[in-house]
């Protein structure tokens, strides 16, 4: 109950509107239809402009500083995207950069894409994740990191009891899969929820939170147990995480979330030391043995499950192999933004029907963003992800305060690109709009600058 009177009485508004906008669009399939993810963008693209209107002129200046090489490559991207659906008017520009098979389905005016409104329906879904990681970073400099984890656990909770309610409600399959589609998805979000949540404990575990606040009764050399009775919120958010990650008997997205949780409690190692290693590890320790717990507890149906991983990969294969030869035809472009389907449909044959006849996504984010936008459509994804997540690990081994929220959001990045090489979670729009929120907040440098110079607002 005092977490949720201090969370109410620390509001904050971008946090709390931005969260509650995607904990909505994974109540609705994670917005993963056209039309819910253009309400998904547009709702927190309103959110963004209400948000501009509130703050300093000052705000979005620093971020986009710290930030240039992220939103020159966002720029590039929805420049090229968007050239890539209008139709080529030149006959000379047809001719050097339409579609192969623009000739066969005899367009009028030819465009670089397979299917210019497929793509016009993808650049619109991007701008979700892209205004979120703006929100994030503007969350974070509204208040402190550690109040935007709060808004998080909370997420969190009600997003996990939802799960549960229709999972034992019968409402759900054999696997939870939180109504998001694919039970392998929800697996890798709530893995990732459950390391923000870890993250939270830990920072109350810190020197400022030591022996002066721990309880009376408690014995000095247990005072990091202090730790989760101060974050109650943040031990339930990971406790009803990890249960529904269980539940979903996803090998891949438990093995993922063991990665991205292994570099987290590495990256805390780096820098402990002492008496304050104990704080720092042991709370972590200590959750990762209840996870470890609830795996040994509930573990049948996920050890079951490895009986046919040959088989698996077998399908995952013969599902990726005509995907790689698209990237192949057309390496340097793509086949045009959100084509997946076009051309997987171009893609079946008698040999790979049952492979391919169902599949909404490659199962591998690369190669799909390799076949759709090419080697320079990734180059600019990476370019986008790779600074924030830079400044991550710098700031986790670095920093002389709270690394562990930089720890977390680098453990959980992991996690989600691991998981890509083997599902599509980040292609899901609300959750790549939860990754993006999240990278903004726990990767910003601007919030300790902006709090030097300005105070806190």
């Amino acid at each position: 109950m005092t977490s949720i009177v201090r969370l109410a009485s620390n509001a904050n508004p971008i946090c709390g509107a931005t969260l509650v906008i995607i904990l909505a669009a994974m109540v609705v399939e994670g917005a993963n239809t056209p039309a819910a993810a253009a309400l998904l963008s547009g709702a927190l693209l309103a959110t963004l402009f209400v948000s501009i209107l509130t703050l300093p002129s000052s705000v979005m200046g620093q971020i986009l500083a710290s930030n240039r090489v992220p939103a020159a490559a966002a720029t590039a991207f929805v420049v090229l995207a968007a050239l890539s659906a209008a139709p080529l008017q030149s006959p000379d520009l047809a001719a050097r950069f339409a579609h192969p098979l623009a000739p066969a389905f005899q367009w009028l005016r030819p465009s670089m894409s397979l299917a210019p409104t497929n793509t016009i329906e993808g650049l619109i879904a991007f701008l979700g994740p892209l205004t979120a990681f703006v929100l994030g970073a503007l969350a974070s400099l509204r208040h402190s990191r550690s109040v935007v984890s709060a808004w998080l656990c909370a997420l969190t909770v009600v997003y996990a009891l939802y799960a549960l309610s229709q999972y034992f409600a019968g409402q759900a399959d054999a696997r939870l899969d939180a109504h998001i589609g694919s039970a392998n998805a929800a697996a890798a979000l709530f893995g990732a929820l459950a390391i923000f949540a870890c993250a939270r404990v830990i920072g109350k575990a810190g020197p400022r939170n030591g022996p002066e606040r721990a309880p009376r009764h408690m014995p000095r050399a247990l005072n990091w147990v202090a730790a989760s009775l101060r974050a109650p919120l943040a031990t339930a958010a990971f406790a009803l995480a990890v249960a529904c990650a269980l539940l979903t008997a996803s090998r891949g997205g438990l093995a993922a979330t063991g990665i991205g949780f292994g570099a987290f409690v590495g990256l805390l190692a780096l820098r402990a030391s002492g008496a304050r290693r104990t704080l720092i590890l042991a709370p972590a320790l200590a959750l990762g043995a209840l996870g470890l717990w609830f795996i040994a507890m509930g573990a049948d149906p996920v050890l079951g499950r490895f009986g046919d991983v040959g088989a698996a990969l077998e399908g995952r294969q013969e599902l990726l192999a005509p995907h790689w030869q698209a990237f192949l035809s057309r390496p340097l472009l793509g086949h045009g933004l959100n084509t997946f389907h076009d051309l997987n449909a171009m893609a079946i044959t008698p040999d790979n029907w049952d492979s391919l006849r169902i599949v909404g996504a490659a199962h591998n984010i690369y190669v799909q963003a390799l076949e759709e936008t090419g080697v320079i459509g990734l180059a600019l994804f990476v370019l986008m992800v790779a600074p924030p997540l830079w400044r991550a690990l710098e700031s986790a081994v670095m920093d002389k305060s709270a690394p562990h929220w930089s720890a977390a959001l680098y453990g959980a990045s992991l996690l989600f690109l691991v998981h890509g090489v083997m599902d599509f979670t980040l292609q899901i729009p609300a959750i790549a709009a939860l990754f993006a929120f999240c990278l903004g907040a726990f990767s910003n440098p601007a919030v300790r600058q902006h709090r030097q110079q300005n105070g806190s607002f």
